[in-house]
């Protein structure tokens, strides 16, 4: 290596150095980032509410569209004494199939 490019690459070490910004600075720069961070929870959990939302309006409108079907075909059947036992006998066998834990 020759002097040359040792004093160069001494003057970019010197450059180099030159002291961190002032702790206004980083004060400001922590704010900043903890500011954003906030932020984007704020709209992750924005995002979480309203995709629920949607799901449960999807669900409530199936579900309201499917009762109305099955009241229209087996209404009478519902309401009537033997549809009352064939009722009982279905949630008779699912309680017995479903066992919790």
């Amino acid at each position: 290596m020759t002097d040359d490019v040792d004093r160069n690459l001494m003057r970019t070490f010197a450059a180099a150095a030159t002291p961190l910004p002032a702790d206004d600075f980083t004060g400001r720069l922590m704010l900043r980032v903890t500011w954003r961070r906030r932020s984007q929870v704020v709209a992750r959990v924005v995002a979480v509410v309203v995709l629920l939302f949607l799901v449960g309006a999807f669900a409530t409108h199936c579900f309201v569209t499917v009762s109305l079907l099955a009241a229209e075909r087996f209404g009478e059947l519902l309401i009537s004494p033997s549809g009352w036992m064939l009722s009982l006998l279905v949630a008779v066998v699912v309680l017995r199939r479903w066992r919790p834990g």
